[in-house]
């Protein structure tokens, strides 16, 4: 069985990842948290990340529910309740600066990883 149709056949987000990625399911989250982040903002999310992970608590909150995603309506339920929090919370850093997760990488992340596609050159 080559790898597309090994990925093809695992269950969900996290296990398709930790597979394609070499990575345990414990560092899941960690792992995609970092490749979903806005790179103009990685100075100050390192600060942030040192500070505390709390300040990202919604957006580990999101990949984690991510990480059970089957499919793209999955995905697409967990992005919506994530752009609806962070539209309903008071002004923050974490959404006026958009020092967190981007919802685009993690929707790209997530077709790339279930669906085999090869890494894009822009992300």
């Amino acid at each position: 069985m080559d790898e597309m149709t090994e990925l093809a056949a695992k269950r969900n987000f996290r296990d398709a990842f930790c597979q394609r990625y070499k990575c345990k399911p414990e560092q899941f989250v960690w792992k995609v948290f970092w490749r979903c982040i806005h790179r103009r903002c990685l100075p100050l999310v390192i600060l942030f990340r040192l500070m505390g992970p709390g300040f990202f608590r919604v957006d580990l909150m999101l990949i984690e529910e991510a990480g059970n995603a089957e499919g793209r309506v999955d995905i697409q339920r967990a992005l919506n309740g994530f752009r609806e929090d962070c539209r309903t919370r008071p002004g923050t850093f974490h959404d006026d600066l958009r020092i967190r997760v981007s919802g685009k990488r993690l929707y790209r992340l997530f077709f790339r990883t279930m669906h085999g596609a090869h890494r894009s050159k822009r992300q």
